[in-house]
């Protein structure tokens, strides 16, 4: 990204107060570095943060390197649903953030927002380093190897509030679902169900138990259908939105699902409750397209729990099949996994060196 002089005199025009910090979150060999607090001129306050994560800049090189000497192959929808094929910018700080505590005071954060490459913000810390701020060991990386993030706490500030910005800092983090990968293929004949099958998951290595109750087909177009039909029956919405809200469904969804086409649903239960996503092997292991238009269906099982109480869950797989269909070549693709909400400190032997 380009600087201008211009673009610098801007970012500094909009600060009214900075205050440092250079306190770091580790977590192994990744870095997230609380450089101050920013109030800007709106009355907004900030707190900016500097990233590293050693592997991803090595990665880019690499993929613009190979870019630069060959055309690439086309990836499968497969390899562009891995994460190992797209390795995403690893963080300390991973997931969403409920508040920070600067000692016993906790701000909310209502925004968080992150770039790769802070070049765009090389004003703003020369600000603070001018004003006495220690990068630590970042000093030595250069700022388009470090990604740049910001969160912006709830409510107007007229002054930066009094907080402690030498004891450690915590980030008290929300839970998170995150995908594992299964890729268990599954043949499943339509009005059939199956016993209870093991599945390992291939990022934890732990296994549970799936069972498949029925896999059935569902007329989308009919179901939309009668979806309008309900609402002009209510009479809360005027016709003739209602009328231009089906025309343009049946405009797009035309490009996606020949009328007459349907769509595989697995009901299914299984261990610990996962949300489970499945897809058609034919269809993961076809190459990447991209199109204009994309629609995501849901869907709810005829019966909400089994005989023996356990729930029932229901998944659409993404990709239309004939209405005659007999046999579905399916995948188990992955599971998610909901991870409990923990709190993350910023070094504490930083914080002994510091004093």
């Amino acid at each position: 990204m380009g600087i201008t002089l211009e673009g610098m005199k801007n970012r500094l025009e909009g600060i009214r107060r900075l205050l440092p910090i250079g306190q770091t979150i580790r977590r192994e060999d990744l870095l997230c570095h609380l450089a101050g607090l920013e109030l800007d001129r709106e009355g907004a306050l900030h707190l900016l943060a500097l990233e590293l994560d050693p592997e991803y800049g090595d990665w880019l090189d690499a993929q613009n390197s190979s870019c630069s000497c060959k055309e690439k192959p086309p990836l499968t929808r497969r390899q562009a649903l891995s994460i190992c094929e797209n390795p995403p910018f690893r963080r300390a700080v991973e997931g969403g953030v409920r508040e920070i505590f600067f000692g016993e005071r906790g701000l909310k954060p209502s925004q968080w927002e992150a770039e790769y490459g802070a070049e765009s913000q090389a004003a703003l810390f020369f600000r603070l380093l001018d004003q006495g701020w220690d990068p630590g060991e970042l000093a030595q990386w250069r700022l388009d190897r470090l990604a740049f993030s910001r969160w912006t706490f709830e409510g107007g500030y007229e002054r930066i509030p009094d907080v402690d910005c030498q004891a450690p800092i915590r980030f008290v983090m929300e839970g998170r679902q995150k995908a594992h990968l299964v890729e268990l293929p599954l043949r499943l004949a339509v009005g059939q169900g199956t016993e209870k099958i093991t599945v390992t998951d291939k990022t934890s290595g732990e296994t549970f138990w799936i069972q498949i109750l029925q896999t059935r087909l569902e007329d989308m177009w009919r179901k939309m259908e009668n979806i309008f039909a309900e609402h002009r029956r209510r009479g809360q919405i005027p016709p003739e939105h209602i009328d231009q809200m089906e025309a343009k469904f049946q405009r797009d969804f035309a490009s996606i699902c020949p009328r007459g086409m349907v769509y595989p649903v697995i009901e299914y239960q299984c261990q610990g409750d996962f949300q489970l996503d499945f897809y058609l092997r034919d269809y993961l292991d076809s190459p990447e397209q991209s199109s204009g238009a994309a629609m995501v269906f849901l869907t709810r099982p005829e019966q909400n729990q089994t005989p023996e109480g356990r729930n029932i869950q229901a998944a659409v797989l993404q990709q239309p099949v004939a209405p005659d269909t007999g046999e579905i070549q399916a995948e188990l693709f992955c599971r998610y996994v909901v991870e409990e909400g923990r709190v993350v400190t910023t070094d504490s032997r930083e914080q002994e060196s510091r004093r």
